[in-house]
């Protein structure tokens, strides 16, 4: 059967985590769901990706940043395309 629906690799301990938004995990399951490094996408389409304004999504990576530094890292483009790394190690 398949499934008309899509599922995101979230850490267990970032969905356990109760002061972390939903929004924020919405988010790194979207960057994380890639399986790469150098992710390009611009906060426009991951606002239409979450069903978000782009400010949220915004607020959402800095949320994500203070709670868990270094877990995204975001290198800004000349033009509103930003690079997003996941840094992350399974075991």
């Amino acid at each position: 059967m398949r499934l008309g629906f899509s599922f995101l690799p979230i850490p267990e301990e970032l969905m356990a985590d109760q002061s972390l938004s939903w929004g924020a995990k919405f988010l790194f399951g979207i960057l994380a769901k890639t399986n790469r490094e150098g992710i390009k996408m611009s906060n426009n389409y991951l606002s239409k990706r979450m069903n978000c304004s782009v400010r949220e999504v915004r607020f959402r990576f800095v949320e994500l940043n203070k709670k868990y530094p270094g877990l995204v890292s975001i290198k800004n483009t000349a033009g509103k395309i930003n690079i997003y790394t996941v840094n992350i190690t399974l075991t």
